[in-house]
């Protein structure tokens, strides 16, 4: 038994071997050629991958992906899982994104408001419209 753990690459795929064992979930190896290995990657939304220790897991490719263990179906062992040669993997979940936090949205909208009334102030001072030169900080609080 291996110490270390085989991982799915794939982004936001939590799989590996210690989690899916005993599920029937195989991990693949990227292929050779570098052209469907980039096909592979793009698919995967990788940047860089180490090709000879990143694997994939097999449920981001169909059904239709595996070929068919003859031997194993006839002899009645357990059926290895391995991949056509052209295969591309196809299935990804992607997290649906989450509605944006209710209170962060007010806090920002606050810090804008107090800095515009602040910029207004600092301006009008500037241009001599406000006479008294000491004004409450303060008064920024009172505006929004």
């Amino acid at each position: 038994m291996s110490l270390a753990h085989t991982y799915c690459a794939a982004t936001d795929c939590s799989n590996n071997s210690k989690n899916c064992e005993g599920t029937g979930i195989s991990f693949h190896r990227f292929p050779a050629n570098q052209g469907l290995r980039r096909k592979w990657i793009t698919k995967c939304r990788l940047g860089k991958v180490n090709p000879k220790a990143s694997r994939l897991c097999s449920n981001h490719f169909n059904n239709n992906d595996f070929q068919r263990d003859l031997k194993n179906e006839l002899l009645g062992l357990p059926l290895t899982r391995k991949l056509k040669p052209e295969a591309i993997p196809t299935i990804f979940q992607s997290r649906p994104l989450k509605p944006p936090n209710q209170a962060r949205v007010e806090r920002s909208g606050q810090r804008e408001r107090k800095q515009m009334v602040a910029e207004l102030l600092a301006s009008s001072y500037e241009q001599g419209m406000i006479k008294n030169k000491i004004w409450p900080f303060s008064i920024v609080n009172d505006f929004v």
